[in-house]
């Protein structure tokens, strides 16, 4: 029998596996062959689909903290509650409700169904009783209250981060952020479905904590455009002059409400993110499109 075929084609197997490895690190090494500050922006966030009642969309971080009533993060539940009267009474049968603070996420969603549930079952044949009606009045300062309890502290931060890590040195880097730039927030309440969309823009900023000529950084954003095509970036720091300096991120969210007819704005947001007395030699702002690196 000859065993020397089989070495050899193993042998060959290994070669050309080596040769692989070779041209992939050959190939990442190419693609990593300046500093940069890169944005990357992902595709606008699709609307929530669903009819009435189809409950809130969170996006971002939550605590598990405690605001008056409310878990901070998970939103109020109406649950409603059908009034009857008797024959002789001149009153007609309505709808009215009350309000319910879920203890878990998990909760939330059980009840949320059920409320569901009765909703579309009393709607198409009560009415919703005048006391409870009246509070349409005051529609921003409901839905105000609503906005600073539940969907405002939920807003993103932009998160920032510069792989392979912020204690590697010897070795080219990219800053990297990213965020939802639009998101959408649907809940049922008693006067109809609550609709809050908020688009967010993004200012990137460096700026030298050493005293420089006032030569070595310009600061020229902020990028309020997503997805444009590189190499459209600012905020340069000019090669051979090394430093430290602080870069930060600010996220300002402008978020519109619309619920029975009506709608409104509320104040702009702003969300920061910022890494100090980072040392570089240079860096370029890039605005990329979504997915590249």
């Amino acid at each position: 029998m000859n065993r020397t075929k089989p070495m050899r084609t193993f042998a060959k197997i290994l070669v050309q596996l080596s040769i692989f490895v070779l041209m992939t690190i050959a190939t990442w090494s190419s693609q990593i062959s300046e500093s940069k500050v890169v944005l990357i922006q992902p595709n606008p966030i699709s609307p929530v689909q669903g009819g009435t009642g189809v409950g809130v969309v969170l996006r971002g971080g939550s605590t598990s903290s405690s605001t008056g009533s409310s878990t901070v993060g998970i939103p109020p539940i109406y649950l409603p509650k059908l009034i009857t009267h008797t024959a002789n009474s001149f009153s007609v049968d309505c709808i009215t409700y009350s309000v319910y603070f879920a203890p878990s996420r998990y909760d939330y969603q059980v009840e949320l169904t059920y409320a569901q549930d009765l909703w579309s079952a009393l709607l198409p044949r009560y009415p919703m009783c005048r006391s409870t009606t009246s509070a349409t009045t005051n529609l921003g300062a409901y839905i105000n209250n609503i906005w600073t309890k539940t969907y405002m502290q939920n807003l993103p931060v932009p998160n920032v981060t510069i792989p392979p890590g912020f204690g590697v040195v010897g070795i080219p880097s990219y800053v990297v952020t990213h965020f939802p730039f639009t998101l959408l927030y649907r809940a049922f309440t008693p006067y109809g479905q609550l609709t809050i969309s908020a688009l967010g823009s993004l200012d990137l900023t460096t700026r030298p904590t050493e005293s420089s000529d006032g030569g070595r950084i310009q600061s020229l954003g902020p990028f309020f455009t997503p997805l444009q095509p590189w190499p459209l970036g600012t905020a340069v720091i000019n090669w051979g002059q090394p430093g430290f300096d602080s870069i930060t991120a600010s996220l300002t969210w402008s978020a519109r409400w619309q619920l029975d007819g009506e709608s409104g704005y509320f104040a702009p947001v702003l969300r920061q993110y910022n890494i100090s007395n980072f040392q570089v030699e240079a860096l370029q702002a890039v605005r990329v499109r979504s997915g590249q690196l």
